[in-house]
């Protein structure tokens, strides 16, 4: 049977395994809800997620201890003991978040006001939320184990604040302003797939009998893409991914300083070794994390000598806020940048002029060759079989995707986006050249 949310709270080491635990369960928790556009599980729903005793697969605890650890920890050999219905699950709502994060930037509308729809609004309400279950759990003079799970969510928020391209890329005002210019390009982009994939194969299948056109193949691979659920992405997504990415790795200079990307804080070699340039953005993370953590055990204190939610929540506010909201990084105008680190003008008249910017087309490059990688870990292949014979083999689908879409991405990003926008399907043209069924 498994443990209980509050069994393995008390059981847990505070200071490794229970940090590492609600540390993927905030990280689990970020599902994609088409129809709710806040796309994240509440903290009482991440923890019901959590409770059940089952270990295997999806809406299940295996959710929860995959993240935790094979995605935080890195124990990749790991990864075979959890269903693939669990991974999967996982797998598939982090790379649609990845897509639309609104909710964890500070200005996705460029606006820094507190709201549902950014990083400040949601701290506060699951900060507050754990303060309040933190005088609770004082008066009761019981343990404080609830209140850390929601600050866990809390500091998820608290900490995008420090990551670079979470400062001030206004993801939401970015596809607002391009998606009605380029409607058609996750359309076009998935059209464009299916159609080097056709082609690839037709050219590198040499199995006779039960051959079809290339238009035939084209709609097979075409079905085949969409059943595969990859995760949508806009050329509003592409633009805001890749500001948010120039950020991150160019870094941006703030009040605490010059402030990087994840990316930067840790090795992605899977050592997680320590990287001598996130040290700064690091500390400073840190820093705001154990203020607010700070505030909590305050709280359960207060509750304990008989201070109610409110009385708590007024003595530990000054001027409105809570002392980690007025550590909250702003970015500095771009007259106070440097030179690289001025913010990219994404607001252009045209396609073509957004494309000839040489920070657009560097932003471009550095998303594109992330998102090449993410693309060929959310598409994977099934060798295709006819009455029980492998016609067409997963690895040759893997490397048509690969060199038809992924090495491009990496290589040579602006031409392929300028291709996938002005793209027409050349299927129809050729309806005598040979494919499967």
């Amino acid at each position: 049977m498994g443990k209980t949310v509050q069994e393995n709270a008390q059981t847990m080491s505070p200071r490794e395994d229970f940090g590492s635990w609600v540390k993927a369960l905030h990280k689990a928790s970020k599902f994609r809800q088409p129809e709710d556009e806040t796309m994240f599980l509440t903290c009482c729903d991440a923890v019901r997620l959590a409770s059940n005793s089952n270990i295997h697969g999806a809406g299940t605890r295996a959710e929860i201890e995959y993240v935790r650890q094979v995605k935080v920890a890195g124990k990749s050999n790991l990864e075979s003991s959890f269903s693939a219905e669990a991974r999967s699950a996982v797998d598939q709502r982090y790379y649609e978040l990845a897509g639309n994060n609104s909710s964890q930037l500070t200005e996705p509308r460029g606006q820094t006001e507190r709201t549902s729809a950014n990083n400040r609004g949601n701290y506060r309400d699951n900060h507050e939320q754990a303060i309040r279950i933190g005088v609770a759990a004082g008066a009761a003079k019981g343990p404080i184990n609830d209140a850390p799970l929601y600050e866990a969510f809390a500091s998820h928020y608290l900490t995008d604040a420090y990551s670079a391209g979470h400062m001030r890329t206004e993801r939401i005002s970015i596809v607002d302003w391009w998606n009605p210019r380029v409607p058609m390009f996750w359309t076009n982009l998935k059209l464009f797939i299916a159609e080097r994939l056709a082609y690839y194969i037709n050219e590198h299948t040499t199995i006779a009998g039960g051959l079809q056109s290339v238009d035939a193949l084209w709609e097979t691979v075409r079905e085949t893409i969409d059943q595969k659920r990859l995760p949508t992405l806009t050329f509003g997504d592409l633009i805001s991914g890749a500001c948010h990415d120039y950020d991150n790795e160019k870094g941006v200079d703030s009040q605490h300083g010059v402030l990087l990307g994840d990316g930067q804080l840790m090795s992605q070699d899977g050592s997680n070794s320590l990287l001598p340039a996130g040290q700064h953005t690091r500390e400073r993370t840190i820093e705001a994390v154990r203020t607010s953590r700070t505030e909590l055990d305050r709280a359960y204190e207060l509750g304990g000598s008989g201070s109610t939610p409110e009385q708590v929540i007024a003595q530990l506010m000054t001027d409105g806020s809570y002392a980690a909201e007025k550590l909250w990084p702003q970015a500095l105008p771009d007259a106070q940048q440097k030179a690289d680190r001025a913010e990219p003008n994404w607001k252009k008249n045209t396609i073509e002029e957004l494309l000839a910017d040489p920070v657009i087309q560097e932003a471009i490059r550095i998303f594109s060759a992330e998102k090449a990688a993410t693309l060929e870990s959310a598409l994977t292949f099934e060798n295709v079989k006819k009455m029980g014979i492998t016609v067409v083999s997963a690895g040759v689908q893997s490397q048509g995707f690969k060199e038809g879409l992924t090495d491009r991405l990496r290589s040579d990003p602006i031409p392929l986006m300028q291709e996938i926008i002005h793209y027409t399907p050349k299927t129809g043209q050729n309806g005598g050249r040979r494919g499967w069924t």
